[in-house]
């Protein structure tokens, strides 16, 4: 990957980008996320489509807690990356965490969305 994303440290919250890994951690419970994922996030896909990068690993595995509108957040990306043309389309590899119960069915949803993209592994 030929770009770099310059890391967020809000309150509980990091975000940084490495290599082809976007790793979220800390805790999520603000009452509006997508002001801070958001712009991240939408900056991480004009890049990953910008450079052609055809997988990208979203690490959630020191994530403890993700709200709801949070959960929306990511959502929002896979269904966005499900309307591009299929030659622009990434996939995208979770890692998540058993020790924390909301991630399982939280990453569930997100392959759900799109099993030919979207896979997932716990750590």
């Amino acid at each position: 990957m030929a770009f770099q994303l310059k890391p967020v440290k809000r309150d509980d919250l990091q975000m940084n980008v490495r290599g082809t890994t976007f790793s979220i951690s800390g805790n999520i419970s603000m009452t509006n996320p997508a002001d801070i994922l958001e712009p991240y996030i939408m900056n991480l896909h004009n890049k990953l489509v910008e450079e052609g990068i055809r997988k990208v690993t979203l690490d959630l595995t020191r994530l403890t807690f993700l709200n709801s509108a949070g959960i929306r957040e990511i959502v929002n990306w896979i269904l966005l990356l499900n309307s591009l043309p299929a030659e622009k389309r990434y996939a995208v590899h979770i890692k998540y965490s058993s020790r924390y119960l909301w991630q399982e069915s939280s990453t569930s949803t997100f392959v759900y969305l799109n099993p030919d993209l979207i896979s997932k592994e716990v750590i």
